[in-house]
């Protein structure tokens, strides 16, 4: 991904305010939140999310799954090596898919703060950085069968996913980090304003 894509995915990510004769003001991006939405009852909700060094290629990706209620039920972190954000971003993404057929049938939310790659997603064509396409594919093909919901979504709102991410990449994610969430995660799920595990 260049830089220019990148600040590209950032500007079209970023909010646009409007203001309406009335003197009122609006939102671009359905007023975009800065707090995680539950998905409707009784289905599951799978935050992805990538941290990626340049200068290494080496980065920590993270899937973090919540039901309605908000509670966490799944999740993968891990460390990754890769040629560019977007691949890394991919890399969590296929993580996320292939932990969705342990969780019980239905639709399911797959959310991610890459706004190209849930365009492609929805719209089924690749991105154009022809380097991350196997990956594109091969989540294209863990989600065959399945009723997935691409959704893009704030980083603010997908701060868990982030802070696993990170503490993946950094080497301080304990492997039972669902059942034990590190305290620092304890307190995102709470600003989130949802039960975390005790």
């Amino acid at each position: 991904m260049t830089s220019f894509s990148a600040a590209l995915e950032f500007l079209e990510a970023v909010p646009v305010k409007s203001v309406h004769l009335n003197g009122s003001t609006s939102t671009s991006q359905s007023d975009v939140s800065t707090v995680w939405s539950p998905p409707t009852d009784p289905f599951f909700k799978v935050n992805i999310d990538a941290s990626w060094d340049g200068s290494s290629n080496f980065g920590g990706i993270a899937a973090v799954v919540r039901d309605h209620l908000g509670s966490l039920v799944d999740g993968f972190a891990g460390v990754i090596h890769a040629l560019s954000p977007l691949a890394a971003e991919l890399m969590a993404i296929c993580e996320g898919l292939i932990l969705i057929p342990k969780l019980p049938p239905g639709p399911i939310t797959l959310a991610s703060d890459s706004l190209s790659l849930i365009k492609a997603f929805n719209s089924g064509v690749p991105p154009q950085d022809w380097t991350v396409s196997n990956l594109f594919f091969k989540a294209r093909y863990l989600s065959l069968n399945r009723q997935i919901s691409w959704l893009w979504t704030s980083r603010k709102a997908n701060r868990a996913a982030d802070h696993v991410a990170a503490l993946a990449f950094r080497g301080l994610c304990p492997p039972s980090w669902v059942a034990h969430p590190p305290s620092s995660l304890v307190s995102i799920l709470l600003y989130d304003g949802l039960p975390c595990p005790h």
